[in-house]
């Protein structure tokens, strides 16, 4: 029996989702900043999270399903490759952020270690409350998932289309 990908399960990609959106606002209200968030600045830790999101779940499937290894490391080629002018963009907007808000260009670039450290407890969470033949079921779903471009593999501007639309924008 196959089982539903880790986190191409709508609801469970829904959720999932916010975690990245929840770890900035708490940040940004440790520091003080939560007034002076732009929307550039929050649409860019959406597509960030999810890049962490989906590198953090092929990362561990690589390390459960170690025979598939090779198919991970191509399908982690594969995201870098999709999110890559998504995360370029933000490249070019979080330092002037930084700036504009008095807190330096590197300032937002401090965060994406938690973001990081997030995404991959979640994945290993969530696949905790799995069997491993469920988990592993998952891992190898996402060759599929990369074929029909479900899950990981939509593109931020088709899975992001507001955010994506603001860092387009962005001047």
């Amino acid at each position: 029996m196959m089982y539903p990908a880790m986190v191409s399960h709508p609801a469970i990609r829904t959720a999932r989702l916010s975690f990245a959106a929840i770890f900035f606002s708490v940040a940004l209200l440790a520091t003080g900043e939560a007034a002076q968030q732009s929307s550039a600045v929050t649409a860019a830790f959406t597509i960030v999270g999810a890049s962490e999101e989906a590198m953090a779940t092929l990362n561990y499937c690589r390390a459960i399903d170690t025979a598939n290894a090779d198919v991970y490391d191509g399908l982690v080629l594969r995201v870098i490759t999709i999110y890559m002018p998504a995360l370029q963009r933000i490249d070019e907007i979080l330092p002037v952020e930084g700036v504009r808000t008095g807190r330096g260009e590197r300032f937002y670039y401090t965060m994406f270690p938690g973001i990081r450290s997030l995404a991959e407890t979640e994945a290993k969470d969530l696949a905790a409350t799995l069997r491993l033949e469920q988990v592993i079921a998952s891992c190898r779903a996402q060759r599929g998932d990369f074929q029909q471009q479900r899950g990981f593999f939509i593109p931020p501007e088709s899975q992001f289309q507001k955010e994506t639309r603001i860092l387009k924008d962005w001047h």
